[in-house]
């Protein structure tokens, strides 16, 4: 006999079984689509992560593309501009008038420097010379570009230069000159300041004797206008010119070694003047006393060089008997047989 219970679980499993077994299909329908779902989100996801560095990656591209558009612009600048240089260069040979880099400054050049100077020896007054330079350049050189001028003070500055140039290239002159034939100097005073000048005359010897006067100085200041102190001056100015033909030759032969030059310090010496030479100035008792004294030195310097004692040499000269006093100036003859008549030869 079938009892309740069995009846119940007949069916239970006549009518319950089936649907749970529905069911466990239906939940495992269902997480299979979850995870499906799930797997579809992360790929989305994951395109999405993509899409968004790709955009981040494009952004950055655009930013370097546009600063590679920018550099290329302006290299493009530079080479354009460059090349405009180099055409005006090959365009237009002549030389840019302004300064020179030297070491951190700028300098002007010597050709300028020359220039300058060209012009105060032809007489232009240093404020002129800019303008000078300028009118030159427009007319017979308008290929010249003027980007810069020289100033008033520097152009002055050059005045300077050019005295110790003149005198320079008038000792070079001198100490070539295998004689000189006479010294003439002459003194004024200005402000109570005396002022000797200094002019040589040298003999060359080619065929007849020519006489050339080379002017030393227009302004050697002694101490004062004893016949001592002028006497003094003018050998030391001697002196200090031997100096700078010095330093002129070590300049050469330390910046141009190849070039051969005829630079003789020692040629510049009163001893060239120790055979037959003349010392000339005026008649007043300071210039006859000056004239005595150089007399002597020039003696004294002769008779050194010979290797023979200069004791009384000296006191011997400066006691020569002077000219006549009615003569118009003081002509001594360093040779000591002094013979007017050869003097008036010479003219």
């Amino acid at each position: 006999m079938i009892t309740s219970f069995t009846l119940r679980l007949l069916i239970i499993h006549i009518f319950l079984i089936p649907k749970v077994n529905e069911m466990k299909d239906q939940l495992k329908g269902a997480n299979v689509s979850a995870s499906q779902a799930r797997k579809e989100r992360d790929e989305a996801v994951s395109c999405k992560l993509k899409a968004v560095e790709r955009v981040r990656q494009i952004s950055i591209d655009k930013d370097e593309a546009f600063k590679l558009l920018e550099q290329s612009e302006w290299d493009f600048a530079l080479q354009e501009e460059e090349l405009n240089l180099t055409l005006e260069c090959l365009s237009d040979p002549a030389f840019v008038f302004e300064k020179e880099q030297k070491g951190r400054a700028k300098r002007w050049s010597l050709r300028i420097i020359q220039l300058v100077m060209e012009l105060l020896v032809s007489g232009t007054a240093p404020a002129s010379v800019s303008d000078t330079i300028v009118a030159f350049v427009k007319n017979l050189a308008p290929d010249i570009k003027l980007r810069q001028l020289p100033s008033l003070s520097f152009i002055r500055r050059c005045r300077t230069i050019l005295v110790i140039t003149c005198q320079l290239t008038a000792v070079y002159r001198l100490a070539k000159a295998p004689k000189w034939g006479t010294i003439h100097t002459d003194g004024t005073s200005r402000r109570q300041v005396c002022i000797l000048n200094l002019i040589i005359t040298i003999l060359e010897e080619e065929g007849e004797p020519n006489f050339i006067p080379i002017l030393a100085s227009t302004s050697i200041l002694p101490e004062d206008e004893t016949a001592i102190t002028q006497e003094d001056a003018i050998v030391t100015f001697l002196e200090e010119r031997k100096d700078w033909l010095g330093k002129w030759k070590e300049v050469i032969e330390r910046d141009y070694p190849d070039f051969v030059h005829d630079i003789d310090p020692d040629g510049l010496d009163l001893v060239k003047m120790g055979s037959g030479g003349n010392v000339m100035t005026d008649g007043c008792n300071t210039a006859q006393k000056l004239n005595r004294l150089l007399v002597a030195t020039i003696k004294a310097h002769f008779i050194e060089r010979q290797g023979q004692s200069v004791g009384a040499i000296i006191a011997d000269s400066i006691n020569d008997t002077p000219p006549d006093p009615g003569d118009a100036a003081d002509v001594n003859r360093v040779d000591p047989q002094y013979n007017r008549a050869d003097d008036e030869n010479i003219g």
